[in-house]
């Protein structure tokens, strides 16, 4: 087997939709035996592991390697420690890669620059800038991405960089003395600009509140032959037309997303739902709501404060219930009606249940509150059984933490457990 047959064979498990682990791991076992652990081979599979965020199987691949591992190597590794957010570990493998005097290629700028981004370290990244523009690298495609969101993300957009990033270059006087006072011109010295790369820049317009500028460069990447807004370009932009109540500018995008196919995109749903909420035409996103093929937390939040907002109180908790109870069956969940003393029937067992104080409380301090607020209530008797067992997944569907103090004991309920641990 060549090594152009074992990435072929790792382009083919990387596009699998499931499995992808095992059969790394058969690919891996196949190479030891039949190649040896140092044949190269084994650093195709490291990349693979990485592309995977494999860590543990990263590392101990990487450890087997002759010393000192060969450039591809070390950026595997620090790309699955930035992808796993070991920010720190990234800069320590590049710093023994540097010490073992092993040149670095361009595919560990990407990384280091991402968690320079993700540390909100600007000299760092200011010093990567500089790396890659003496080692001849700034004009990599997933490089030059990788300093746009970092730009755009660091300070104010526009010019933040007037002068730090005009630095970067002043100690290259070979390759010419400019600056890069904004996200644009580094845009703008690309030779080469993908789909990621305008998404990168109209994402950091908006961000920062340039609307205007986000606009001009959806416009300018229509007149692109080969490119032209994605999901992601247009979920982008959604969010400036909800802020300033222009819903017909809305509907246009709504339109585009119809005729292009985007319409069962949940990003794009989710984004619509937000908008028509914001302009006041929550009928508006409800249909757009209901039309989404499938629901995923982004687009049950957006519903749920879009209700708020527009004063549907009720309507709101109504949906927060639907998602609660969907999510909680996949859990597996099941509501116990032997709680309920009452001689009524199954289904009104069910609905005294869902109406316990402590629950509806909750309810209401999770749609009325921002998202991370810890969400704390008093009940003067003891928390039955399954409003226990509820609460313990409310929390973790949710991602919040609840306190609720009973006439027991305070309970801390987080990520699906609860500080007494089930005895009270």
């Amino acid at each position: 087997m060549s090594s152009y047959t074992t990435q072929h064979m790792i382009n083919n498990i990387l596009r699998k939709n499931s499995n992808k682990t095992l059969s790394a791991k058969q690919l891996h076992a196949h190479i030891v035996i039949t190649k040896g652990t140092f044949h190269n081979d084994n650093i195709l599979v490291l990349s693979l592991y990485s592309n995977l965020n494999l860590l543990h199987h990263s590392l101990h691949l990487f450890n087997s390697l002759p010393s000192p591992p060969p450039p591809l190597a070390w950026s595997s590794l620090i790309k699955c420690f930035t992808s796993r957010s070991l920010l720190h570990h990234s800069f320590s493998s590049f710093n023994s890669m540097r010490s073992l005097s092993v040149p670095p290629n361009r595919h560990v700028f990407p990384s280091l620059i991402k968690a320079s981004t993700l540390l909100k370290h600007p000299k760092l990244a200011y010093s990567l800038h500089a790396s890659t523009v003496r080692l001849g690298f700034d004009s990599d495609l997933y490089i030059a991405n990788a300093l746009i969101n970092m730009y755009a993300k660091f300070h104010n957009f526009a010019n933040a960089l007037t002068e730090n990033a005009g630095k970067v270059f002043d100690v290259f006087p070979q390759r010419g003395k400019y600056e890069i006072g904004s996200v644009k011109k580094v845009f703008d010295m690309m030779p080469v600009r993908d789909v990621v790369s305008w998404n990168t820049v109209i994402a950091g317009y908006v961000q920062n509140g340039m609307y205007v500028e986000a606009l001009y460069m959806v416009r300018e990447m229509g007149k692109n032959g080969n490119l032209k807004p994605d999901s992601f370009t247009l979920s982008s932009i959604l969010p400036i037309f909800a802020e300033h109540v222009d819903v017909y500018r809305g509907k246009e995008i709504h339109g585009y997303t119809m005729r292009n196919g985007f319409d069962g995109d949940v990003f794009i749903g989710s984004s619509l739902v937000d908008m028509y909420a914001k302009c006041n035409k929550l009928e508006n996103s409800l249909r757009a709501f209901n039309l989404l093929p499938r629901k995923d937390a982004i687009s049950w939040n957006s519903i749920i404060a879009g209700c708020v907002q527009n004063g549907e109180f009720d309507r709101g908790l109504g949906f927060f219930r639907r998602m609660l109870k969907e999510n909680m069956e996949k859990e597996g969940y099941v509501l116990d009606t032997n709680q309920v003393l009452h001689d009524v029937d199954e289904e009104q067992k069910r609905d005294l249940l869902l109406n316990h104080s402590e629950r509806l409380a909750i309810a209401f301090g999770i749609i009325s509150t921002t998202a991370g607020t810890t969400i704390r209530v008093i009940k003067n008797i003891r928390v039955c059984v399954d409003c226990h067992t509820a609460i313990k997944f409310i929390a973790k569907i949710v991602g919040r933490e609840i306190v609720v103090r009973d006439n027991s004991r305070f309970h801390h309920f987080k990520n699906g457990s609860c500080s007494c641990g089930d005895y009270w």
